[in-house]
């Protein structure tokens, strides 16, 4: 398997880091000559001059794409009329519209086509998801997420609900396992230059969950959660940690307890799930799905409706209105 990292920026090199240790990567790419060579130098590995020189070079089988999002449909559309298998940083596309293109490149090229919302190979988000389909909660109420920060230093054109908020979008659509019907979004602008640093979405599920976002670039420490609110228990998730804490209730006097002040013991069970690295998980997912010849897990049509949805909360909260999807 022969991999070239497209983009040596933050992301890019941990790409190309990842790809090394898998034995996978080929060669390197970036519009900054240095910075390619530099990490081309670090991994022994090519670095090649042009997006075109990839394309050509028929020992490739696939590339990941890392560079900024206005990009990624030049790069991705090239990548698969030369069939070569695509993983693809997120947000998918700057525009549906891009996005939906790829998705049918992909299929008349007959290519793996991966989206990088890499909150899905995280182990707590594969816990969430395993046990709400056992029932080990009960049924599922409503689900929310906390992805807070401090500013970062970087220059963006896209403000939080693209930048890191549609991570919990889409981990949300997986975990939940129903497609959004509604989204409603309230956001504001403090220190960012023209797009919004905090928001707060709730998504509205055709079966009838509710979930909720809080996104901010605001806070003094990094907050990455998913709070589950089941019939059977309350769950919360620490993407960081990869930790889950589930507290759940058993009334103890049960002749004798008042109507309204019932005793009530909780009980917290602390989970430490085996440490796994997302990007590690999602690499391995793209290679295996090009050996299988398989759907990834995480498909166009995900990072499309991620995207979406994204979308939809922008514009909710520059009107003002419920985005009905």
């Amino acid at each position: 398997m022969n991999i070239v990292v497209i983009g040596t920026g933050s992301m890019g090199k941990n790409h190309a880091r990842v790809c090394s240790a898998l034995g996978v990567l080929a060669g390197v790419f970036d519009a900054d000559e240095n910075s390619a060579k530099r990490v081309a130098s670090s991994y022994g590995c090519r670095s090649y001059g042009t997006v075109d020189e990839i394309m050509n070079d028929k020992d490739i089988d696939g590339v990941i794409i890392a560079t900024p999002t206005s990009h990624h449909y030049d790069i991705a559309s090239k990548a698969m009329l030369s069939g070569k298998h695509v993983l693809l940083e997120k947000p998918v596309c700057a525009s549906e519209d891009e996005a939906k293109r790829l998705i049918r490149l992909a299929k008349d090229a007959g290519i793996v086509f991966e989206v990088g919302q890499i909150e899905r190979y995280n182990p707590v988000v594969r816990f969430a998801r395993e046990s709400l389909a056992s029932g080990k909660f009960g049924e599922l109420l409503t689900v929310a997420t906390r992805r807070v920060s401090n500013f970062p230093g970087r220059i963006r054109d896209v403000g939080c609900i693209l930048d890191i908020g549609i991570h919990d979008i889409d981990a949300i659509r997986y975990v939940v396992g129903s497609e959004v019907k509604s989204v409603h979004a309230s956001a504001g602008r403090h220190k960012a230059d023209g797009v919004e640093d905090h928001a707060n979405i709730m998504l509205g599920f055709e079966n009838g969950k509710t979930g909720v976002l809080e996104v901010n670039w605001m806070t003094p420490m990094r907050v990455r959660k998913m709070f589950l609110t089941c019939s059977g228990a309350f769950v919360e998730l620490d993407y960081m940690n990869q930790a889950a804490r589930i507290s759940s209730s058993a009334y103890l006097d049960t002749e004798n307890k008042s109507a309204y002040m019932p005793q009530v013991e909780y009980q917290n069970q602390d989970i430490m799930l085996k440490k796994q690295e997302p990007l590690m998980n999602e690499i391995e997912d793209f290679i295996g799905a090009i050996k299988e010849k398989r759907k990834p897990l995480v498909t166009g049509e995900d990072g499309l409706a991620a995207l979406r949805i994204a979308n939809a909360a922008v514009e909710s909260y520059k009107t003002g209105k419920i985005i009905e999807l």
